[in-house]
């Protein structure tokens, strides 16, 4: 966890009191590791980059509640984690039929796709979290 110096928590009390370019500042710093966790559990970068917006939302919108700057980085994990289960969750609805139809011509290359890509993130899963977010970053 990053340590934080007299200036970062007064970026964050200055946040906390509505000033939008402090936490514009923060979100620069912890984008990144949040898109990190983001995307080791939705597996995808677009659905990772709008969980870890609507993130960034909820922690603005609760930035008050959040007690102790030293543990920003913590508070931000959290949420940003939580978010991107919720997204999981949220993606795992079934499709209308008419966007899952798919001719016979080009079902097979699908279907072999589909049965790679669900054996790696089986494969993935079944690591420890802090494995699969090693893996998950390096690839």
């Amino acid at each position: 966890m990053k340590e934080h110096s007299p200036l970062s928590y007064q970026r964050i009390e200055d946040a906390k009191a509505g000033d939008f370019d402090a936490y514009r500042m923060i979100v620069n710093e912890y984008s990144n590791a949040l898109l990190s966790v983001a995307y080791s559990v939705l597996g995808d970068f677009h659905e990772a980059q709008d969980a870890v917006q609507e993130a960034f939302l909820k922690c603005y919108r609760n930035l008050h509640t959040l007690n102790d700057p030293a543990k920003l980085g913590s508070w931000l994990y959290a949420i940003a984690h939580r978010t991107s289960l919720d997204f999981a969750k949220r993606s795992r609805r079934t499709l209308p039929l008419d966007e899952t139809a798919l001719s016979s011509d080009n079902i097979t290359p699908w279907l072999e796709q589909y049965v790679i890509h669900d054996s790696v993130w089986g494969a993935l899963q079944e690591l420890e979290e802090k494995s699969r977010s090693v893996v998950v970053r390096i690839t």
